[in-house]
């Protein structure tokens, strides 16, 4: 019911004044225009009527330029003092006037600018009709109160503007009825012209209407019932008494009627016309009255929802009133805060908070609802720790918007809590969590890394990193996973990565990697694919465990398999295994082979005497010997104790003597040192046998050596003994 009036009636009423002036400048100039010129028709409007005279067309043209330079004027500019000298003017030509009837007198004004000749009775040449100058004196009060701009003459302005509204009114009424009387005070004073009058009403619309605020406009305007009574009542009412009071008066005239007929037929028509009217505006009021009455409902009824909702908010929400008090506070804001205080701006600083950004503390007008409220700011999800009434800590988003009436000024402030510590808590857990993960996996003791479609490195672990030597910007999205193969490992790769990426997992493939110093590092690689929701290969997920040590130990072990570990000569089994193969060898080609047994000398003498440690260093001595001396093609192993082989390929019994007996004197040469820095000097007795057509494996061979050895034994030792030829 508040709303204002259809846009199309504030800007007609906002237009009135402008309007007005126009028109009584236009009609002055008109009229001036027709003095100058004799134009009868723009002094009079019609012929036979009173002509508007010269200085009250002075007086409206001023009159004119004071409302227009008013509404279109700023205070203390110069518009401004030309709309209050021409109301002053307006003022002095009425005064004057009035001066020159009371006193009888001439003061020269009346000619002054056009001299006139009248043959109407009581009409004085050039004097404005004392009406005339009586509403001059009004209108021109009026525009002098409206054009000083003080506040506090809103009464004064409008009774001043209703006295031209009267005179010129009863004029027109004159003129519509034929009354001489509403023309002029006496019959012989100057009549006020028809024009004159008109221009008068208007006028004075226009100076109730200057304002915004003032009642004419502000009802006009408005869409309350006021402002519809006065829309349609008050035009409809001025309308139908003047229609009907002319009508029955051209009655009247026409002889239909005599004098006390015509007065009771005026009143019973008036009486029905305004009860019509007014029948008709109650209806309208009420129809309105019921749709306000439907309008106030649903307004409840939203007010009631409204308020439902702001009850069940998880989040907190407060009101600041239009002095800057703490007006409202909804459960939730009451339950975060454990509690509330209805309290004035400078006190918000009962509500303790603190940026979480810096920890500075909040004071009183640093929330951000005391800044919306001061500064018109608007604060969005600032986060603060506070300190409940009940001594607990929170985290929570502060956010807060001012309300501003129509005109822009603030009338309060919405705040918004949002509780997010069990959130912010959540949020610690997981970043937390994502930390230790990607600890985790940077460095975990194995190596990660994640190849796309091309097989180029998008992601890798710090582990594996360390393993290649590489830093991560020399490899991600750079480095392809195959450059850093071997070419066996290379083959592997292209074997398998096509086959990974269609099925989607390898195990336990080995690779050998090349390090960027160019050393090689062994793998054991386990990868899965990721692919994307329509099944295209995005990336793999592959693991990999460092090799290096368990190779290290399939060596040691391999060693442990062939190799004597004292001496590091091959062990029985090693050596029977390599001497299968030469023998098959030997055949195949028709090649000789020969073989030496060699045994130490008193060895169990040098055990008793020095120790076993010196035992196991002369041992060792006598591999070393036998090593250096024989050739690389030859093979040597320890079989057990102090015995010891040689397997000679491509040699024949002769040779084999030569080489047997350089052994035995590089032996005979050779010492040990002992703890008392003197030398031991040992000695070797070597059986030979030579691959004869009949033996069917080393064993035969062996033995015939073995059995040389005997002889030399018993020989004296330290020499070498060939095998006795059946």
């Amino acid at each position: 019911m508040n709303a204002p009036a259809p846009r199309r009636i504030y800007r007609l009423f906002d237009f009135v004044p402008h309007a007005v002036s126009a028109i009584a400048v236009t009609v002055g100039v008109l009229v001036l225009i027709g003095w100058i010129f004799d134009f009868p028709l723009f002094k009079s409007v019609l012929p036979g009527l009173v002509s508007m005279k010269v200085n009250t067309a002075v007086g409206f043209i001023l009159s004119g330029i004071a409302l227009w330079s008013f509404e279109t004027g700023v205070q203390g500019r110069p518009l401004r003092a030309i709309a209050q000298a021409c109301a002053a003017l307006v003022m002095l030509l009425s005064i004057l006037t009035l001066l020159e009837y009371l006193s009888g007198a001439d003061l020269g004004i009346d000619q002054l600018l056009i001299r006139e000749v009248t043959h109407l009775p009581g009409d004085i040449p050039g004097r404005m009709a004392v009406n005339t100058a009586l509403g001059f004196a009004g209108l021109g009060a009026a525009l002098l109160l409206l054009s000083l701009g003080q506040g506090g003459r809103v009464a004064a302005i409008h009774a001043l503007a209703v006295v031209p509204i009267i005179l010129g009114g009863s004029a027109l009424i004159g003129y519509g009825y034929d009354i001489e009387d509403f023309l002029r005070e006496r019959l012989n004073y100057t009549p006020m012209s028809i024009n004159a009058a008109t221009v008068f009403v208007l006028l004075a619309v226009g100076i109730l209407n200057a304002r915004a605020d003032y009642p004419l406009r502000r009802f006009a305007t408005g869409n309350t019932p006021a402002g519809v009574m006065v829309r349609r009542l008050l035009p409809a009412a001025v309308a139908f008494t003047v229609a009907t009071g002319w009508l029955i008066l051209q009655g009247y005239h026409a002889g239909y009627f005599d004098e006390t007929f015509l007065l009771a037929l005026f009143t019973a028509v008036n009486i029905a016309g305004l009860a019509a009217l007014i029948l008709g505006i109650a209806g309208k009021l009420y129809d309105t009255a019921i749709q306000r009455e439907r309008m106030e409902q649903a307004l409840r009824e939203n007010e009631e929802q409204l308020n439902t909702i702001i009850n069940i908010l998880p989040t907190g929400l407060w009101m600041l009133d239009a002095a800057g008090k703490v007006a409202f506070g909804n459960p939730a804001a009451q339950r975060i805060w454990a509690g509330v205080r209805y309290i004035e701006l400078d006190r918000l600083g009962e509500y303790k908070g603190w940026r979480v950004d810096n920890g500075q503390p909040i004071g009183a007008h640093e929330w951000a609802g005391a800044r919306a409220f001061e500064k018109g700011e608007t604060c969005i999800e600032e986060e603060v720790e506070i300190e409940c009434f009940d001594g607990t800590h929170k985290i929570i988003l502060d956010s807060a918007v001012p309300l501003r009436n129509p005109d822009g000024s603030i009338r309060g402030a919405i705040t918004v809590n949002q509780d997010i510590t069990e959130r912010r808590r959540i949020a610690d857990e997981l970043r937390k969590s994502v930390k230790e993960i990607e600890d985790l996996y940077d460095h975990a003791p194995c190596g990660y890394h994640s190849l796309d479609e091309n097989g180029v490195v998008t992601r890798i672990n710090h582990t594996e990193l360390a393993w290649l030597g590489f830093s991560r910007d020399e490899v991600i999205g750079k480095l392809r996973f195959p450059d850093l193969l071997t070419p066996s490992s290379l083959q592997t790769f292209q074997e398998n990565f096509p086959r990974f990426k269609q099925n989607g997992y390898v195990h336990d493939l080995e690779f050998e990697l090349k390090r960027k110093d160019g050393s090689l590092l062994p793998v054991l690689l386990s990868a899965t694919a990721i692919y994307d929701p329509s099944g295209r290969y995005v990336m793999s997920r592959s693991t990999l465990f460092d090799l290096t040590d368990r190779k290290k130990l399939e060596r040691e072990l391999e060693q442990q398999a062939r190799k004597d570990m004292l001496t590091g000569l091959n062990n029985r089994r090693h050596f029977f295994e390599l001497a299968e193969l030469e023998l098959t060898r030997a055949r195949r080609h028709g090649k000789p082979f020969s073989l030496l047994m060699l045994d130490l000398d008193n060895f169990k003498s040098v055990n008793d005497t020095y120790g076993h440690h010196i035992g196991d260093v002369a041992l060792k001595k006598l591999g070393e010997v036998a090593m250096r001396t024989l050739r690389e093609i030859d093979i040597v192993g320890r079989l057990g104790g102090e015995e010891f082989a040689g397997l000679l390929p491509e040699t024949n019994g002769a040779q084999a003597q030569e080489v047997a007996e350089r052994l035995r004197q590089e032996v005979e040469r050779a010492a040990v040192k002992l703890e008392d820095d003197s030398a031991l000097h040992f000695t070797v007795s070597i059986g030979l046998a030579s691959l004869q057509a009949a033996d069917a494996d080393v064993d035969s061979v062996l033995k015939r050596a073995d059995a040389a050895l005997y002889r030399a034994k018993h020989a004296g030792r330290n020499r070498v003994c060939k095998e006795e030829m059946e």
